[in-house]
């Protein structure tokens, strides 16, 4: 199946909702009124101030329990939400006792690398189930060693603003949970997504699902334990990482989570088997004009193979990662979603996502190209230098601290506040469009101005025929 470059990596989804029983009411009742008294007068006072606090402090015990119980009740009906939007994506990594999540794709415990056909001893799950398949796990500590560092946070990037959502549809499941067979069905979102404080997508906003979502239904779904279960002969994701989209293809594909009562579900593993062979394409799509990635990742990948495909043994890679989910609504089929055509370039739009918006000039004889840059802000007693800079998405800008003592730095809407020790550097990516203001929390009045342009570089895939001599 399809997988991608190597940098930011798939993920994806799922669903689901449930209801939690009710408890009993537990409130409580207040204190019994006070008895006669039948001391001094300074005596009473103290006695009756003591009892008017217990009977407040009772009065606030109740109304916390009462909320309690009301929120013990408070689980979502799944037939007002069956729609779960991904809202976080993981790499896998195994921990330190050599255990990681995933699937047993094989249904062959290999305990030694002499034991397997392709060389590659199987992994024991967090909860001690032998024979789990993922070779990802393996590349995952290599990223940084091959300039793949941020893959996370653009991962996570693709998850929230590339106009595309993992999307999953349930229908069917018993309001008390019982086990047994349900509807799951996989869509493709667009548009803008509301995100919260924390940089998360917003559980119960409303998503429109993309006027060619694949709504592709599982081979099986079922609930099980509290868990949701599914498997696609095949499963295909869309993401957009730096204005190109990337179509991850899974082989016998895999997912389960964890429901919960307020409509998310957790600890979600979703794996597969990824073709060598597409990851490949994926990869050198990713690294066109880029020289020496497609190399570099060709090496790595290709002794990684520990899976069969329809290509020969040992031609596919096993993979899971981690994921999470919220409920969300969605526009009704007579909504229009996507937006390309419209005129505007959106911040989640690029020339491959919507040429027509995005890449007018593909067409004129001319292979527009705008190779990554670095660019260099100073912070000194001066403040910013320069001041104003000018970069498009993908570039990296740098920020050195020339001061001899540390600051705080923070620019909105683009990274958190960093702090910078005495001669040392913040290096970040912008990852959308937009202006961007900088500033120095130990200082007042200095700031910098950071414009991000999208990067309209035209490739063999958004312009082929601009672009397709050379490539």
């Amino acid at each position: 199946m399809n997988r991608k470059s190597l940098a930011p990596l798939l993920g994806f989804l799922l669903l689901t909702a449930m209801t939690i029983g009710c408890g009993e009411d537990t409130s409580s009742s207040s204190s019994a009124p006070p008895p006669e008294v039948d001391g001094s007068p300074s005596e009473s006072e103290e006695e009756a101030d003591g009892y008017a606090a217990q009977a407040q402090e009772d009065l606030e015990n109740t109304i916390d329990e009462e909320r309690y119980a009301a929120a013990q009740t408070t689980a979502l009906d799944l037939a007002d939400h069956p729609f779960r939007v991904v809202d976080q994506l993981a790499f896998p990594f195994a921990d330190e006792n050599g255990a990681c999540v995933g699937f047993d794709l094989d249904g062959v415990v290999s305990d030694s690398k002499e034991s397997d056909a392709c060389g590659w001893e199987d992994y024991v799950s967090p909860e001690g189930v032998a024979g789990i398949d993922n070779n990802l796990a393996v590349l995952t500590p290599l990223f940084d060693s091959v300039g793949l560092g941020q893959a996370f946070l653009y991962l996570q990037d693709s998850i929230e603003s590339s106009g595309f959502f993992l999307l999953f549809e349930v229908q069917g499941v018993d309001p008390e949970l019982q086990d047994g067979p349900i509807d799951l069905v996989f869509h493709v979102g667009g548009g803008e997504g509301l995100i919260g404080t924390d940089g998360s997508l917003v559980a119960e906003q409303t998503l429109c699902i993309q006027n060619d979502s694949p709504a592709l239904p599982a081979d099986s779904s079922w609930v099980e334990d509290g868990w949701i279960h599914a498997r696609f002969t095949e499963l295909v994701m869309p993401f957009v990482l730096f204005e190109r989209v990337y179509e991850f293809r899974f082989l016998d594909a895999r997912l389960k989570g964890k429901l919960n009562a307020d409509g998310r579900v957790t600890n979600g593993i979703v794996g597969g088997t990824i073709t060598l062979e597409n990851l490949l394409e994926l990869a050198e799509n990713g690294g066109q004009n880029q020289g020496g990635l497609f190399e570099t990742v060709q090496g790595i990948l290709k002794p990684m193979g520990d899976m069969p495909t329809e290509n020969g043994a040992c031609t596919g890679l096993s993979s899971a990662f981690e994921f999470s989910s919220a409920p969300v609504y969605v526009y009704p089929d007579s909504q229009e979603c996507d937006r390309c055509g419209n005129g505007t370039c959106e911040n989640f739009e690029s020339c491959e996502t919507c040429l027509v918006d995005c890449c007018p000039t593909c067409g004129d004889g001319i292979c527009d190209f705008f190779p990554p840059t670095e660019t260099v802000i100073t912070l000194d007693e001066s403040g910013f230098s320069p001041s104003t800079v000018d970069v498009l998405v993908g570039d990296t800008i740098r920020f050195e601290n020339t001061q001899t003592s540390a600051v705080h730095l923070v620019c909105d809407g683009l990274m958190d506040i960093v702090l910078l020790d005495e001669s040392s550097t913040h290096e970040t990516v912008p990852l959308g469009s937009g202006a961007f203001s900088c500033r120095l929390l130990e200082e007042d009045g200095i700031y910098a101005t950071i414009d991000v342009e999208d990067n309209t570089s035209e490739t063999c895939q958004s312009c082929p025929s601009d672009c397709l001599e050379g490539c």
